[in-house]
């Protein structure tokens, strides 16, 4: 169930509602509580538990439920409004972005995730920007494209990599790596020839996307809470609001213009 919603849930694009993730939830939520309902029923037909023990549990199953479906969006808006009304950054993916905007910044949060054994993370999604950068060149360096994807792939891709993260096989069986086994062909489309096969610039978006995905749901919100980076994080919002006082005053213009 997790994994037919979350490739479902593609189509919300960059879930700024953040929709996605209360799919996700939900998913989560529902397979768990489906299996222990099923256990309570097996153990209770072979007269292991009272029926009082089988009421309990589905009508707490039914509580988890609510909680995916009502709890959690409520808790997520209620903090998204402490943060401030920032538009259209209104999730921790948006604003995970545009605090990863600055060099410094990303310095910063790599020694948070360093810290939490996680700077793979970090370190692929500076790699997969650095590989986009090259495809601006023109015209576009072909054989550099070629090697960057290759060192990517072999850094962060394939199974028992140096650096390999930890998300969904699915997300990875269809890219090309030179290998023993010899290549495989990239899912994307072909604009850059790669031996036999071609890649894309966004190669690697889906991959980049569910990578952004767990720092925003995870290391980004610790870092947040976390009393080090306290100024760090008062300095960042600060900009944003600034950021979002001048577009409003862009739009009150437009306005008065028309």
């Amino acid at each position: 169930a997790y994994f037919v919603i979350k490739r479902s849930a593609r189509a919300f694009g960059d879930d700024s509602l953040g929709i996605k993730r209360h799919l996700r939830a939900l998913a989560v939520a529902f397979s768990l509580v489906q299996v222990k309902s099923v256990t309570l029923l097996v153990l209770y037909a072979s007269g292991l538990i009272p029926v009082t023990i089988v009421v309990a549990g589905v009508l707490f199953g039914q509580f988890i439920n609510f909680a995916a479906i009502v709890i959690i969006p409520l808790i997520d808006d209620a903090r998204l409004e402490r943060m401030g009304d920032i538009r259209p950054a209104r999730t921790s993916h948006d604003l995970l972005l545009r605090f990863l905007c600055k060099p410094d910044r990303q310095r910063i949060f790599k020694a948070h995730l360093e810290s939490e054994f996680s700077a793979e993370l970090i370190l692929f999604y500076q790699q997969v920007q650095r590989f986009r950068r090259l495809f601006s060149r023109r015209p576009p360096d072909q054989e550099k494209i070629s090697e960057c994807y290759a060192e990517i792939v072999e850094t962060f891709l394939v199974p028992a990599a140096p650096l390999e993260l930890n998300v969904p096989a699915f997300y990875l069986r269809n890219f090309n790596v030179r290998s023993k086994h010899g290549p495989r062909r990239p899912q994307a489309s072909a604009v850059v020839p790669f031996g036999p096969t071609t890649v894309s610039e966004d190669v690697f978006s889906e991959v980049l996307d569910e990578v952004v995905q767990l720092m925003a749901g995870g290391a980004f919100l610790r870092f947040e809470q976390d009393p080090a980076y306290q100024q760090v994080w008062a300095d960042f919002m600060a900009e944003q609001n600034l950021a979002r006082e001048k577009h409003e005053e862009l739009e009150l213009l437009k306005l008065d213009n028309e």
